[in-house]
């Protein structure tokens, strides 16, 4: 998971940034986010369906949408994410519609001075004033030229939403498939099937990941043990997290 969705929950958050799209798993957030494609192709994978996303067009998540990058394709363009607040105004005055999953996009240099002035705010106030007009001025360009369409979430949808989010706040619990499919009150099966639709990586794979990110914060924070923040993250071996964290970020945890 990377650095500025850790921090998507917080209130008056915003993130803008231009940028190559890389590989990012399955994860969730409160922000709304959009991905605007300038160059090249991005595979994306939202609430459980594959998208092929190209040159000229977006992505639009809202919040606590499944997402993920699937492939590394050299594709580039803007990240666009901020909490909810800067968005509600404008769903409200729309009948609580939003943009199309995928649409069309292609005023990049408009993009491109919003940047510069969003990077240019002298505090995070005018920032983030900024960025919630700039949002609204983005939705409208959206609806012009895409439409809006009813805001519609799956069963499933609402299932891997509270499962991930117990995992991000429970993660040193016992997360397996049995466990979970037992507190949810599912069927191990069902709750197999939900879980590779949406998550697209085995769930021990997920699970590991969860903890060694938060296991590695622990270390850089000092004060603990490598191995104490390997046990208090819910990895039953040192062996276990070393193999895991190595998996991660290709590196020991001793490692600069």
């Amino acid at each position: 998971m990377s650095f500025y969705e850790i921090l998507a929950d917080k209130s008056q958050y915003s993130y803008f940034q231009h940028r190559n799209f890389f590989v990012t798993p399955a994860h969730i957030h409160g922000a709304v986010e959009f991905l605007f494609v300038e160059k090249g192709t991005q595979k994306v994978i939202i609430d459980g369906n594959e998208h092929t996303v190209s040159a000229g067009e977006g992505c639009f998540y809202d919040s606590f949408c499944v997402h993920a990058y699937e492939v590394d394709s050299g594709a580039s363009g803007y990240i666009v994410l901020g909490d909810r607040d800067c968005f509600e105004n404008f769903f409200k005055l729309n009948g609580d519609k939003v943009p199309p999953k995928v649409f069309k996009f292609f005023d990049f240099p408009l993009l491109e001075n919003f940047k510069n002035l969003y990077d240019n705010s002298h505090s995070p106030a005018i920032k983030y004033s900024f960025f919630c007009g700039m949002v609204n001025v983005l939705l409208s360009i959206i609806a012009q030229n895409n439409g809006l369409v009813e805001s519609k979430r799956e069963a499933g949808a609402s299932l891997i939403i509270s499962v991930l989010t117990h995992v991000q706040k429970n993660f040193a619990d016992d997360l397996s498939v049995k466990a979970l499919a037992e507190k949810f009150g599912y069927s191990r099966e069902y709750f197999s099937r939900t879980l590779a639709k949406y998550v697209k990586e085995p769930w021990s794979d997920y699970v590991n990941r969860i903890r060694v990110n938060r296991a590695d914060a622990l270390i850089k924070e000092g004060g603990v043990s490598v191995i104490d923040a390997a046990y208090s993250c819910g990895f039953s071996s040192p062996n276990t997290f070393y193999r895991a964290y190595k998996k991660v970020f290709n590196k020991s945890p001793k490692e600069k």
